[in-house]
């Protein structure tokens, strides 16, 4: 026992504490569990984090407060909560009660108390906690009771106190990984609209994360898969081949294989396919020293990219790109994407619907427009886009 306290129970959410920080939904749980153990549940609580100048931009989670309540409150109230003004001067980690960060004369004269409480019928008695004060954010923590009976506020008051440093500590783990987590998901899309199949590895050789275009292709079966964690193909030779890549591109990051320095462009190689189709054309490289170790690489570990192009897969019209750069129309856009995709312009005629004489007045004005040529020039410049899917 921690004086009238229970030892387990502190121990218990303290452990959840840092659960959280992990895992960011598990919040209210323990901000409910904070509640009933201080308050007996009579009482909310409410944890934010916000940047500078946005006091609601993100709440980590609620306790007893209905979700009406608190999208009301960001929406206008947060503005004029005086609590968080005041909470500016707070030292970060001690506990406060909420009549010396306010006091009671003041906050008797604010629209918050008057508008916003009062109508509720909302105790404005309760404690905070602010964990983090920095450039970029704040953290602040806020319990609140349901009646004004300031003597029932030293529990709450020892409770917070003694979670605190724990709560700071995964308040600020809960930073960290959100900004991870950001860093990774902004990568992924852009991987994602890669119009290549992209694989990036481990330095042991195993699969990190894979773009859509990877995931396509493994999922065609044809010759390459993942094996125990890694990329696998199912000709021997390609496969001791892709090992010897990875090899080379694992010495090259521990500098301890001087003969397999990378070359400029990795290593390439081809890897043959069962169904008789043209070869894979696959190149293992690593990355640049400024790229290891950030956003998304950093949350995967991923050193060595290994990216795998299918010579027969055509590619598609690179629409919003010509859209953009050329201005075409929507007619022309139509038949730019049908010639780029191989048609010869009457069947690109036929398959839009439009007469033959039509399709080569519209082709003039893309070439016009795009100052190509021919339509060999057209789908050249269609090459040279960058490689994006476009849907």
């Amino acid at each position: 026992m921690v004086g009238d306290i229970n030892s387990a129970s502190i121990l218990d959410l303290i452990g959840r504490i840092y659960d959280a920080a992990i895992e960011p939904a598990l919040w209210n749980g323990v901000l409910s569990g904070l509640v009933g153990l201080a308050a007996g549940n009579e009482g909310r609580a409410t944890f934010f984090i916000h940047s500078v100048g946005n006091p609601c931009q993100n709440t980590i989670g609620v306790a007893n407060l209905a979700s009406a309540t608190l999208q009301d409150y960001a929406s206008h109230w947060a503005a004029l909560d005086p609590f968080v003004a005041a909470s500016e001067a707070v030292p970060v980690g001690r506990v406060n009660y909420h009549h010396e960060t306010v006091p009671d004369r003041v906050l008797e004269h604010s629209a918050y108390l008057n508008d916003w409480l009062r109508p509720r019928r909302v105790s404005y008695r309760g404690v905070n906690l602010v964990l983090e004060r920095s450039a970029r954010r704040r953290v602040r923590l806020a319990l609140t009771l349901e009646d004004d009976n300031l003597e029932r506020l030293v529990r709450p008051h020892r409770v917070v106190g003694l979670l605190a440093p724990h709560l700071m500590r995964a308040a600020y783990l809960h930073g960290a990984l959100a900004e991870e987590r950001q860093g990774r998901d902004v990568a992924n899309a852009a991987l994602d609209q890669l119009d290549l199949a992209v694989v990036l590895l481990r330095s042991d050789g195993r699969v990190a994360v894979m773009n859509g275009a990877a995931e396509a292709l493994l999922a065609e079966g044809d010759g390459v898969a993942i094996q125990g964690g890694k990329l696998w193909s199912a000709d021997a030779a390609a496969s001791n081949e892709l090992s010897a890549a990875i090899a080379k591109s694992r010495g090259v990051l521990d500098h301890t294989n001087l003969v397999a320095r990378s070359p400029r462009y990795g290593f390439p190689f081809s890897l043959p396919r069962p169904s008789g189709r043209a070869a894979y054309q696959v190149l293992v490289s690593t990355f640049s020293p400024r790229l290891r170790g950030i956003g998304m690489l950093g949350v995967t570990g991923s050193q060595i990219m290994v990216t795998i192009t299918d010579p027969e897969r055509r590619r598609r019209a690179p629409l919003e790109w010509l859209e953009s750069s050329f201005r075409l129309t929507s007619a022309q856009l139509r038949l730019a994407a049908k010639l780029i995709e191989g048609s010869r312009l009457n069947e690109a005629a036929d398959q839009l619907g439009i007469t033959i004489a039509t399709a080569r007045s519209t082709l003039k004005q893309i070439l016009a427009k795009t100052q190509c040529h021919s339509q060999a020039d057209l789908i050249r410049l269609a090459r040279s886009a960058p490689p994006f899917w476009v849907e």
